[in-house]
């Protein structure tokens, strides 16, 4: 008995890969960015050059601004420099940056072409020709999540249903992508494959759906904000020399011009200590500053937030009282301090002395 030749297996189709025209949307997103960071240097240079003044706070607000600007406008490009929809006997795959999303063939519903959609399709918040990403609640439809390149209205536009609403894509061959989903539709499910949705997790931090907290960090924002730009507004009327540096009795002990107060230094330099007590526990206990100081007081004067208190302090009791600090106080803390340098306090606790103000 002989035995039948064994018969030739077919090999299942390879998944085909469709990309979105990229082109328009990475040429206008990118355009944005080259704008915004000229924008930037000319107000650092503005910021860097200009007097200090209430002007110089709005570029600094402005500078601050355009930051989260070029981040959404970078993470959008990045998504759309690596779009792509995979398509295959088993399921459709969308991928756009951090968005990825898996729908078995078998749930893919009804399939559109935006010729033949009546109802205005509107795309969601910002967008851009060439870059259309969100989602929209359109009527007739529902909810429609746009990862698409074509705006609506134009035939590039692809729409699929599936149980958690409609997709709207746009490959570069709409009519190549139809006819391949047609014929994998029609050959069946090869392998079963879970439906996946998967977003960045920046998306899916809960304070952006709660607004009390929202209004929370607003609000700190503002009020810091608006301390900085009340101290820039009274910069151009303080003295020529105030109180740069108070010692550990609240005394001043070192006196020069606003200027030498510089905003980022100081900041940067709080923050990177801050970083290195949170990240090393053991030194948790030691201060801000790096031990050479004796006493706890003496350390906390000597921080920089110490001295960042002690701008805002001398510039608001000179704007309220032009006589601080008493220029007797300033004489005799010169006298016995000719450099600037030493930090020891300046007696002048007793009612007699011509230093004190009733502390």
């Amino acid at each position: 008995m002989g035995l039948s030749p064994l018969r030739p297996r077919t090999p299942a189709p390879l998944p085909m890969v469709f990309s979105p025209p990229k082109s328009t949307g990475l040429a206008i997103g990118l355009g944005a960015i080259t704008l915004t960071l000229a924008l930037d240097a000319v107000l650092v240079a503005l910021i860097r050059f200009a007097p200090l003044s209430f002007p110089t706070f709005i570029f600094i607000c402005l500078l601050a601004a355009s930051a989260p600007v070029l981040a959404w406008i970078a993470y959008r490009c990045y998504g759309l420099a690596r779009a792509r929809y995979v398509l295959s006997r088993n399921a459709l795959v969308v991928e756009w940056g951090g968005r990825r999303e898996v729908i078995p063939m078998e749930m893919i519903g009804e399939v559109r072409a935006s010729a033949e959609v009546e109802t205005v399709l509107r795309p969601p918040g910002i967008t851009w020709p060439g870059c259309i990403v969100g989602r929209t609640r359109v009527p007739d439809f529902g909810d429609v999540e746009f990862l698409a390149a074509a705006p609506p209205g134009q035939p590039g536009l692809v729409l699929l249903s599936y149980p958690g609403g409609w997709l709207a894509i746009s490959p570069t061959d709409p009519q190549a992508f139809l006819h391949a989903l047609a014929e994998f539709r029609a050959q069946g499910v090869e392998d079963r494959i879970e439906p996946e949705s998967a977003r960045p997790g920046l998306e899916q931090w809960a304070l952006w759906h709660d607004w009390r907290a929202l209004g929370l960090v607003a609000l700190g924002g503002a009020s810091v904000l608006a301390l900085v730009g009340y101290l820039l507004a009274i910069f151009p009327q303080l003295p020529p020399e105030i109180a740069l540096h108070f010692n550990a009795q609240s005394q001043p002990d070192r006196f020069g011009p606003p200027t030498r107060r510089p905003f980022c230094t100081r900041w940067l330099n709080f923050a990177h200590k801050a970083w290195k007590i949170v990240s090393n526990p053991s030194r948790r206990g030691q201060g801000w500053s790096s031990g050479r100081c004796g006493t706890t007081g003496e350390r906390s004067a000597s921080s920089p937030s110490a001295g960042r208190a002690s701008l805002h302090l001398s510039a608001t009791c000179w704007r309220f009282s032009p006589s601080f600090p008493p220029r007797s106080l300033c004489t005799s803390t010169r006298r016995a301090n000719p450099t600037g340098s030493a930090r020891r306090p300046v007696s002048s606790s007793s009612p007699s002395s011509p230093g004190w103000r009733g502390r």
